[in-house]
């Protein structure tokens, strides 16, 4: 079974970098799966799970909120990514994911995300409230719309965050 290198970078940290055997993600046009010898490419990764298979067979979520992906394939452009004693192929394909927020499921806390939740529903519903009680030439109405938006942005991050165990243990 050929590899691929991987990578998966946030402005962070780190979260992965090794050999697998296939990427599957989100992208704005559908899923997407990267194996060995895939065509270059350069696109967008949406919010979901993005699952690496790896060489030995085990499969890792990570729950991306976002962010870009690199396919490239080519003499030896992903030799870095391989551990020694790994088998690295002449010809390999590195798939380099760039997110702004992304996290190895393995590293959420069940319990603490159902708190977050629970904290940006009050969030949403208060700036709701706020938002609606304004008028549209109210000074503040921007500000207001804008900790809306951010609140829920923040919501359904902790959504996903939660999906993403869930669909794990199940």
């Amino acid at each position: 079974m050929a590899l691929i290198g991987v990578e998966v970078v946030t402005p962070e940290k780190n979260l992965f970098t090794g050999a697998a055997v296939s990427v599957v993600t989100k992208t704005s046009d559908g899923d997407l799966t990267v194996m060995a010898e895939h065509a270059e490419l350069i696109g967008d990764i949406v919010p979901g799970i993005t699952k690496v298979e790896l060489a030995s067979g085990e499969i890792m979520d990570v729950v991306v909120h976002g962010g870009f992906l690199q396919v490239h394939t080519g003499e030896g452009v992903a030799d870095d990514l391989f551990k020694d004693g790994e088998d690295v192929p002449a010809r390999s394909t590195r798939v380099t994911m760039l997110a702004g927020v992304a996290e190895l499921t393995s590293d959420i806390d069940l319990a603490q995300v159902e708190v977050e939740i629970a904290e940006f529903e009050v969030a949403v519903d208060k700036f709701v409230a706020l938002v609606s009680g304004k008028g549209a030439d109210d000074p503040d109405l921007k500000e207001s719309q804008f900790e809306l938006e951010q609140a829920r942005v923040a919501l359904d991050r902790a959504r996903l965050r939660k999906l993403a165990v869930s669909a794990k243990s199940a």
